[in-house]
């Protein structure tokens, strides 16, 4: 009898033993799991103003502000991308990542068409993501040569 109630015992620490470590295991995911929210001061699509073919100056940047709205910082980079078909080519985004932003700080970058482009339309869509960001942020640019 005494035995038995040894086993027991054992059983339960074992147990207890076992969800310790589960817990201990999964700690890190859920604390990330939260993240941080982001917005962008350009939320609505954006034109750039039209030039002629053979334009030396390109259209004056577009500055966006980014704002972490969260206590927690926003740490890593923040990836800021072009998106569609060649975009890259027509449009520059400076810098292409912003490191990390403190709780409820902000951060910027810049849009501008290249120059030299040929006559016709050019578009993109600008997008905002990193590690630890509950949703990733996006606009669209455009930009006319006549």
């Amino acid at each position: 009898m005494c035995e038995r109630k040894e086993r027991n015992d054992m059983k339960k620490l074992f147990a207890i033993l076992m969800s310790i470590m589960m817990i201990a295991c999964f700690m890190p995911t859920m604390a990330f799991a939260v993240g941080v929210d982001i917005t962008l001061s350009q939320t609505e699509a954006y034109s750039f103003t039209a030039k002629e073919v053979g334009y030396e100056a390109a259209p004056e940047a577009l500055e966006v502000t980014i704002t972490n709205g969260s206590a927690d910082t926003a740490t890593g980079a923040l990836k800021v991308a072009l998106e569609g078909e060649n975009a890259d080519k027509y449009f520059t985004v400076t810098p292409g990542t912003v490191t990390s932003i403190e709780g409820n700080k902000t951060g910027t970058f810049t849009v501008q068409p290249k120059t030299g482009l040929e006559q016709g339309d050019y578009s993109a869509t600008v997008k905002v993501s990193g590690d630890g960001v509950n949703a990733a942020k996006s606009f669209t640019v455009s930009f006319k040569v006549n």
